[in-house]
């Protein structure tokens, strides 16, 4: 029986809403407690760079090899165990390191901990589009944005509090234990947030039926024309954003796992100062997460509003090449500045668009696309970025090499601009 009280109340949309940012929030103890201990860890098992940043991007390589196949196949899950199951894992991966396991094993279980873990943003992003009204998307965006700033700060900060007061390695032990909590957590709650089949099949038919009386006979004709139009537009969308997700995972990514050695190298802090000093820059990040909604609003076209972003990060970044020397302070700030125009293409990329193009396409699918597009770039930058360090290039000379990059999508969606202007002028005079 059809329970209408259910798939209308506000209470368990809200409810849903909240569940899902405390899981996928949860996750990222999973994934960061690694790089924010990245320094201990060199010390302690008396490694290079390269080799630890290796590790980072087996995962990164497992979570977006993971993420472009979970978003695939995510709407075959039983997501009420699947999602319980991957952090049930994790737990017990984080837990594995906390009781020292060797170093030459750490990648390979880092390398399953990242899988385990990439099948919940595309599997979540699915689950609000059918279980939500359309109303509840933007406050759903706007709260989960905070996912991965807040995420990033509890695993840092936990790193930090560790490494200060006892080790590293309890850093994974808390944060195995909060992940069995909440793993354990969704799949009692799972039925009572979300909408089971015959419920989602009963709102989408009312959906339906009130779209269809606000609108003449001839109008479902003209969505499926519609809709086989964007069918190839959306791939050539998809194409140019994966290669724009890419680039910034590089620039997040990158910068997020080795800033607290860039602190630690470049001013002689202490491991656990430099570390704490590091949550400024995902501080910042929750704002520009929060930043897209009201932004996406504005300017409609995705590649130009993540190419606005982008300058952002070729003026910030170039600025930290030349200030690098200059002021501590001032470097954080700015690193915090990239990261806070980092999050809010990431934020279009993987809750926005996926959201509001629902009728074009599976929110999971192309959400899972798009992040997992990003972690290519992810794998790239932290071992990457390692090796630089290993050839004593200096972090002036990264910082211009990312600049670099930065630039590639905003000369992209300038070229865009272009063409279709000449376009338009063509089209003009043939008229």
């Amino acid at each position: 029986m059809i329970n209408k009280d259910k798939i209308y109340s506000s209470k368990r949309q809200n409810f849903l809403i909240a569940l899902c940012f405390i899981v996928y929030c949860s996750s990222y103890l999973g994934k960061y407690t690694f790089n924010a201990s990245i320094n201990s860890v060199i010390n302690f098992y008396g490694v290079l760079e390269d080799d630890a940043g290796l590790i980072g991007s087996t995962f990164f390589f497992a979570y977006g090899a993971g993420q472009i196949i979970n978003g695939i196949l995510c709407r075959f899950y039983n997501k009420k165990y699947m999602l319980g199951f991957s952090l049930v894992l994790s737990t017990l991966i984080n837990i594995a390191i906390y009781l020292g396991i060797p170093f030459n094993y750490i990648k390979y279980i880092w390398f399953v901990n990242g899988f385990s873990l990439s099948c919940l943003w595309s599997s979540i992003v699915l689950i609000l589009s059918e279980s939500l009204a359309p109303k509840y998307f933007a406050k759903a965006v706007v709260i989960l944005s905070f996912c991965t700033p807040l995420g990033t700060i509890l695993a840092y900060a936990m790193s930090a509090l560790f490494v200060a007061v006892s080790s590293f390695k309890d850093a994974f032990l808390c944060g195995g234990i909060i992940m069995l909590i909440c793993g354990l957590g969704w799949i009692l709650a799972f039925d009572k947030a979300t909408l089971d089949k015959n419920e989602q099949a009963y709102y989408l038919n009312e959906s339906t039926a009130q779209s269809s009386e606000e609108t003449d006979q001839t109008k479902p004709v003209v969505q499926t024309k519609i809709k086989r139009k964007v069918a190839s537009s959306v791939i050539v969308l998809v194409c140019i954003l994966g290669l724009f997700s890419v680039i910034n995972y590089f620039m997040r990514d990158g910068l997020s796992t080795w800033v607290p050695k860039i602190l630690k190298e470049g001013y002689e802090l202490p491991e656990s100062v430099s570390i704490i000093l590091t949550l400024v820059v995902p501080l910042l990040g929750a704002l520009g997460a929060y930043l897209a909604v009201p932004a996406s609003r504005k300017i409609k076209n995705p590649i130009n509003l993540s190419a606005i972003f982008f300058l952002g990060e070729v003026v910030t970044v170039g600025l930290i090449a030349l200030s690098f020397r200059v002021n501590m302070w001032l470097v954080l700030a700015l690193l915090g500045l990239v990261n806070l125009f980092a999050q809010a293409i990431c934020n279009l990329f993987t809750s926005i668009l996926p959201l509001t193009m629902r009728d074009k396409v599976n929110s999971g699918l192309l959400s899972g696309l798009l992040n997992g597009c990003g972690y290519i770039g992810a794998t790239i930058s932290t071992y990457g970025l390692g090796y630089l360090q290993t050839l004593n290039i200096g972090w002036v000379s990264i910082f211009i090499i990312l600049t670099a990059c930065a630039i590639i999508p905003v000369v992209t969606s300038v070229g865009i601009i272009i063409a279709q202007k000449i376009k338009r002028k063509k089209e003009e005079r043939i008229i």
